[in-house]
């Protein structure tokens, strides 16, 4: 009897982007935040942590958290999350595979710019509506 695993689960795809070359840190292409901003679906994902830009359109199938985990993909800033449920480095290391860039450093401070605003404008939208409750 064949075990299938679940879609979520099935590590075949981890294994081929494992194999994928690793572009050195010297020969990574900077690569502008509204591009970053165009690859935002299921189809074609990609994400910033720490500033670099990762191309998670395949892992994402099989990444164990299932694909839920990568969240709005509008949200291109992954930072808080994978440092949050990644703290070794050896999951940066298995990620660097997917490294396809980085952000210049003014669009990487215009991202955590554009993060902040959303996150006080969402405290905003909570607090108007729940704030008047005693």
């Amino acid at each position: 009897m064949k075990r299938t695993l679940m879609p979520s689960y099935d590590m075949t795809h981890v294994h081929t982007t494992a194999q994928r070359e690793i572009i050195p840190e010297d020969q990574l292409p900077i690569i502008p935040l509204a591009e970053v901003r165009q690859h935002n679906d299921r189809k074609d994902a990609w994400i910033v942590i720490n500033g670099d830009v990762f191309d998670v359109t395949t892992y994402a199938r099989s990444h164990p958290g299932g694909m839920s985990i990568f969240g709005s993909l509008h949200q291109v800033d992954s930072t808080p999350c994978f440092a949050l449920h990644h703290r070794s480095q050896r999951a940066f290391d298995r990620a660097k595979s997917l490294r396809i860039g980085r952000l210049s450093p003014e669009d990487y401070q215009q991202l955590k710019d554009d993060v902040e605003a959303e996150r006080v404008a969402e405290n905003e939208r909570i607090m108007k509506r729940f704030g008047g409750q005693q």
